[in-house]
């Protein structure tokens, strides 16, 4: 979206004119979540403490948060203006309030569980002279209870959202009256001075006031709120606190820590938490929070809270309170006062869509203004093009290969414009520049017959045309303040049009300029678009009677026409490059396909919860995407009706790609970015681990793209089915099973906090589910199994051992028939009160000289004893181990297991191995012992799930495998053929006795496409597992690196901190990994590329 957009957007939804407001009816099943911020600033925010749920609000969407883990649950968005927010009946009731001028004044409820519109009241008034909408100033909600409180000026009414029924009309002393609901009295309560006191009323049961208590103050009360014991609290301007027993016995009085004054137009908020030790006071754009008990307040004292604009008590336990930024919120543990759980969002901007020509490719670039990098995917794989960035923005594709780009900042000394370039070769064919010419454009095109190049920096007002011989004639003009970004050339290449304070069009053939003044706004134009005949340009106004309306203006005789008005405000109109159709997209979330010709409907839906920010016509198919200000892609089919796909831009640390979504809940994404997903269901989330094997399906995915190859669609369903035999499914559990299981509840989990000092926990789970048909209880810690709770019984108490830091425990309970439960999980950190002492253990095993000498090797052993000296002098805890030549025997791997069971929950081991690699004629992979034969891979030898069985119920919860050695990564037996000639007739070439590999199909590797699209969702070990070459590759040692490429590679990751990509002092399991893959495969020039045989995917640990 422009610049100018935005500001439209802006000043204009406020004028948005339809009459309902527009929800987003979730499902109640589980839907899968990206973690997404608010588009602007957040105005309104309310929580249930027993139900853990969060809501936050702007202008025009309401979100739902799990207010225990920081993760959303479901967004709800509306075409109007958001007036007030609360969570009503034990936050199972969402009610909003809404007002427009002249427009609309009701109040809807929704749902929380699911998110649909449950009912709505108006409050329209219709007299002799027409209809009127009462201003709506407040919505104060009762909490617990199912009724809430509207107030319109001096006028308050009292709604039951279960029954709808209204009270009549309650005349307040004034506008400024304060409201409140009394918990303990179950009566609503006003505050308001009179006579220079302060009066307390309650109301009573025939809807009028009642005098309760005066006090003898001259303040004007500017905020109350009540305890449910009856203590009250109350804001009196201009700076003081109030706190009184029983709304009768003063307590307390503060001075409030506020540079400026109390003032009556400023919203002020007073809330207790549930102990009634802490008051949360929201006063304007601060939030301050005072200690009853301690009769202090302590903002000074933590700098969250300084940042805060909302605070909110969001735990039964009274150890956490939310503090909300301007876009954001984030958890506060109390009384530690220390930053607990950020709401992050990983989706990433998109801006500036554009399709290749053959549709096959997509590319953006982040941020309202144009971008020095693009994100490019290639929709016929789901996978961005250049890893992270294309290094330049691509204003416009020319061909499936050449773009029109931003130029590099180094590009000598001569203003910079443009550049023609190869996408793929990085080849620069033209650069277009100006002698005078400010600034980068923030758009730039060149017309569809290549003669004229334009391009426009709206912040410098400047437009520069280039056209003639080699582009030598030269214009520049400085446009009014109020400019566009948006630039079009009409299809048969005449004229250039300009969106400013009016619409501009320049005509290439005269040389000429037409201003259309009767266009004129004091906002700049940019909702234009130009028909496929090049005949009439259509715009979008907003007129005088507060609607949308579009108009044509047609080239050849100048004359305007009225195509169409809307009572809906319309926030970008676009015609098909070629057929006579045209889409609307709309400020409340809508798409309209029209023709152009009829202007009969095509396709009508809500697609977006959010504004529609762009439309883009598919090349080649009839389909239709749309980017919403949510920064989600949707695209289309018209001829289907049809939502095809969805997808967003995530990041993390590690990586950053597409995350891709089908309307029945099949996605893809890369692997390291899934754990920035979640599913919801209720008021409870979900990782994607338990759902992972059934719905991240490239091969579904990649289907409804419509660009990927037949063979690639194949291999992907083939890997699929590899997973689920590789996790004992011989098919992916249908999704409904989940929903037939008794949920399992943490039945204890109100007395749980989310930080403990304690190095045990007692976990209680219950279920309905019958308990004969129970097979066992699974509870996980970190991503590895921990304890197994017994069969026959569906109530379990289950001590776990934390480990220091952050402890994700989940626990599910399996079915006689094998069918898994919903995890119930719980977040807890552990922080020991004396620190606890953790040791790291490194095992090493290789093999250099074994009995068969025609085997030797020159530097396993020493990749090992290099490994062991660097974690001697790096850690002071270090416990080595190393075991080499004549003692790595299959009878050690019992001694070691026996070791690792004697760690703890906080101790981490890394074993490696180093030696050759073997492979029998059933392409079972084997680990050389120093007895190895060589003919006969299963004589003598370690198998692969031999080793790495030593890491069974072993308590350390930071495990990894080292495996440098040939052929360590899994086989694609399918498609992988070995020479398993003579062994002895040559010397071997790196770590292996293997001769020769072939490939039987040219259709690619399984094993391969696992690892690139999907996450090892393995629960047993949580072990990570790196080889050092794939299953069908050697792995290679040598004097220049005097170790094993591998090993070498991962000394200079770990000791020489060349994984550490983001400079945080960490290396994490996926900096490691990535930074060896990368490492390898340079130094052997693509020769050996190592592979991820196991990833803990719920557990990121960090040397």
């Amino acid at each position: 979206m422009t610049i100018s957009a935005f500001i439209q957007r802006t000043l204009f939804l406020l004028m948005a004119a339809s009459l309902a407001a527009v929800a987003t009816a979730q499902n109640s099943s589980l839907q899968p979540v990206l973690q997404t911020g608010h588009e602007d600033d957040i105005l309104f925010a309310d929580a249930d403490a027993s139900a853990q749920v969060l809501a936050t609000a702007d202008k025009h969407n309401v979100i739902l948060w799990n207010s225990s883990n920081g993760r959303q649950l479901r967004k709800i968005t509306s075409g109007q203006t958001i007036r007030g927010m609360a969570l009503c009946n034990k936050a199972s009731q969402l009610a909003i309030l809404l007002y427009d001028y002249g427009i609309v004044s009701a109040l809807y409820w929704y749902n929380t569980q699911t998110g649909a519109l449950t009912d709505s009241v108006s409050f329209k008034q219709t007299n002799g002279w027409g209809s009127s909408f009462p201003p709506l100033d407040a919505l104060i909600s009762s909490g617990q209870n199912d009724e809430v409180a509207v107030r319109s000026f001096s006028t308050l009414q009292l709604i039951n959202l279960t029954t709808k029924q209204r009270s009549p009309a309650i005349e307040l002393f004034s506008y400024d009256n304060q409201i409140a609901y009394n918990p303990a009295t179950q009566r609503w309560q006003i505050a308001a001075n009179r006579n220079d006191q302060v009066e307390l009323h309650y109301i009573n049961d025939s809807y009028t006031k009642q005098l309760q208590t005066i006090y003898d103050r001259s303040e004007k009360p500017m905020a109350l709120g009540f305890h449910a014991s009856g203590k009250m609290a109350m804001l009196l301007a201009p700076d003081k606190l109030m706190i009184f027993n029983d709304a009768d016995t003063t307590l307390q009085e503060e001075t409030l820590p506020v540079s400026n004054n109390l003032r009556s137009y400023e919203h002020y908020d007073i809330r207790w938490n549930i102990a009634g030790n802490l008051l949360l006071c929201n006063i304007g754009q601060d939030a301050h929070v005072y200690d009853a008990h301690q009769q202090t307040w302590i903002n000074d004292k933590n700098d969250a809270l300084k940042y805060a604009e909302h605070v909110l008590a969001i735990d039964d336990n009274n150890d956490k309170i939310a503090a909300i930024g301007k876009q954001l919120p984030y958890i506060l543990r109390w009384p530690q006062q220390q930053n607990f759980t950020s709401f992050d969002t990983k989706v990433m901007s998109l801006q500036q869509l554009r399709f290749s020509p053959n549709g096959k490719i997509l590319s953006s670039v982040p941020g309202i203004t144009f971008a020095d990098y693009s994100h490019v995917v290639d929709l016929s794989t789901g996978r961005l093009m250049h890893n992270r960035n294309y290094p330049l923005g691509i204003y416009q594709w020319l061909s499936d290969s050449l773009v029109l780009t931003t130029v590099p900042d180094d590009y000598g000394d001569k203003p910079k414009l443009a550049q023609v370039c190869n996408l793929y070769t990085g080849h620069v064919l033209r650069t277009f520049v100006h002698p005078k010419a400010e600034k980068k454009p923030e758009a730039a095109l060149l017309s569809p017959d290549g003669k004229v190049f334009a391009s426009i920096n709206a912040l410098y007002k400047e437009l520069v045309v280039l056209k003639g011989p080699n582009f030598s004639q030269q214009t520049r003009m400085l446009l009014p303040t109020t400019t566009s970004t948006h630039i079009e050339f009409t299809p048969d290449s005449r004229y250039l049009i300009v969106g400013s304070e009016s619409l501009r069009i320049y005509d290439i053939q005269s040389n000429k300029w037409k201003v259309l003044r009767d266009t004129a706004r004091v906002y700049s134009i940019d909702n234009f678009t130009v028909t496929p005949d090049s005949k009439e340009l259509w715009f979008e106004l907003l007129d005088s009677n507060v609607e949308t309306v579009i108009y044509s203006y047609s080239f050849s005789t100048g004359e305007y026409r009225l195509k169409r008005k809307s009572d809906t405000l319309i926030s970008i109109i676009k015609h098909h490059p070629t057929k006579p159709m045209y889409a609307i997209g709309y400020f409340n979330g809508v798409v309209e396909i029209r023709d152009a010709q009829t202007d009969g409907i095509l396709f009508r839906q809500k697609v977006h919860d959010a504004v529609v920010d762009e439309v883009l016509f598919h090349p080649t198919r009839n389909w239709v995407s749309t980017l919403g200000s949510d920064q989600l892609l949707r695209c289309i089919d018209i001829d289907k009706q049809s939502l095809q796909y969805s997808m967003a831009l995530l990041s993390n640390a590690a990586e950053k790609g597409p995350a891709i979504f089908t309307p029945d809940r099949y996605y893809m994404m890369p692997p390291t970015l899934t754990t920035e997903m979640h599913f919801a269901k209720g008021f409870q989330t979900y990782s994607f681990a338990q759902f992972d094997l059934q719905l991240n399906r490239p091969d579904i995915v990649l289907q409804r793209m419509g660009e990927a190859a037949p063979e690639l669609i194949q291999m992907q369903q083939k890997a699929a089915e590899r997973r689920w035999q590789k996790a004992g499914m011989t098919a992916a559990q249908d999704l409904q099973a989940f929903d037939s299981m008794e949920p399992l509840l943490l039945y204890n989990r109100k007395e749980l906090s989310n930080s403990s000092t304690e190095p045990v926990v007692e976990l209680q789970f219950i279920t309905r589910y019958a308990a004969a048909n129970i097979k066992q209880l699974t509870v996980y810690v970190n991503g590895q199994k921990a304890y197994t709770g017994k069969a026959g019984t569906n109530r379990w108490k289950i001590p776990v051992a934390l480990s220091t830091g952050t402890n994700l425990i989940e626990a599910a309970y399996l079915n006689n028939n094998g069918t898994e439960s919903l995890r119930e999980s719980i977040d807890i950190t552990y922080e020991p009160v004396t620190p606890v002492e953790a040791r790291t253990y490194y095992i090493g095993i290789a093999v250099s000289h074994y009995a068969d000498s025609n085997y030797n090797l020159q530097y396993a052993t020493k990749d090992v004893q290099d490994i062991a000296q660097r974690f001697q002098q790096q850690y002071s805890n270090a416990s080595v181990h190393l075991y080499t030549d004549t003692a790595v025997t299959l009878s050690l791997l019992d001694r070691i297991h026996q070791m690792l069971q004697q760690t703890t929950v906080h101790d981490r081991v890394i074993v490696s191995y180093s030696g050759h690699g073997l492979l029998d004629t059933g392409y079972n992979f084997y680990l050389a012992s120093y007895a190895t034969s060589f003919e006969q891979p299963a004589l003598h030898s370690i198998p692969y799930n031999s080793l790495t069985n030593i890491f069974t119920d072993v308590p350390a919860r930071q495990k990894l495998l080292l495996i440098d050695a040939c052929h360590s990564g899994e086989i694609d037996k399918e498609n992988v053929q070995f020479n398993f000639g003579n062994s002895m007739a040559a010397k071997p070439v790196g770590r292996s006795s293997i001769r020769k590999v072939q490939r039987k199909t040219q259709l690619g590797n399984t094993v391969k496409l696992m690892e690139t699209y999907f996450t090892d969702v393995s629960k047993d070990l949580g072990v990570n597992i790196i080889s050092a070459a794939a299953g069908e590759e050697y792995a290679l040692e040598s004097s220049e690196w005097n170790n094993g490429v591998f090993s070498y590679s991962f000394m200079q990751a770990l000791f020489d901190k060349k994984a550490d990509s983001n400079y945080d002092k960490k290396i994490t399991q996926t900096e490691l990994r990535k930074y060896m893959q990368q490492r390898v495969q340079e130094l052997t020039s693509g020769k050996q590329q190592p592979t991820s045989r196991s990833v803990n995917a719920s557990y990121d640990w960090a040397f």
